[in-house]
């Protein structure tokens, strides 16, 4: 994406970025999800939203992954402190790698409990395995 203006709007915002994406970006290891969870946390945060209820803008971080994940619990950690913002989170798994691990962000069975032992507000993640979708 870019770092001096990560938002976009709409389906068709995220697709034109996406192939922007695609001409500079090598995706590679290892596979880290809490620092970009933390940002947009952090930003949602700071929208008056999080002061004023009828200023609500809602946000939704979209994550592409080819690859496991390798920052497991600090991720949840930082999913667990997103829980309560108004903030969703999709990560689309793609192409056949072990995805196990994302079923637990997913949360669908078992709702997220960070290190500290908090357990998550509401399940703010869904998972979707791309091969899935379009086979």
């Amino acid at each position: 994406g870019n770092d001096a203006d990560p938002h976009v709007t709409g389906i068709n915002g995220i697709l034109q970025l996406y192939y922007e994406s695609l001409q500079r970006v090598t995706l590679s290891g290892p596979t880290i999800f809490q620092n970009i969870i933390s940002q947009v946390a952090a930003f949602s945060a700071s929208q008056p939203a999080a002061t004023d209820p009828t200023h609500v803008k809602y946000h939704v971080l979209l994550i592409l992954t080819d690859g496991m994940i390798n920052d497991m619990q600090n991720t949840v950690d930082a999913i667990v402190q997103a829980s309560s913002l108004p903030l969703s989170i999709i990560i689309v798994g793609v192409g056949n790698a072990d995805f196990s691990a994302m079923h637990k962000l997913d949360a669908d069975e078992h709702g997220l409990v960070s290190s500290t032992g908090r357990p998550a507000l509401r399940d703010i993640v869904q998972f979707v395995p791309l091969n899935r979708v379009t086979a």
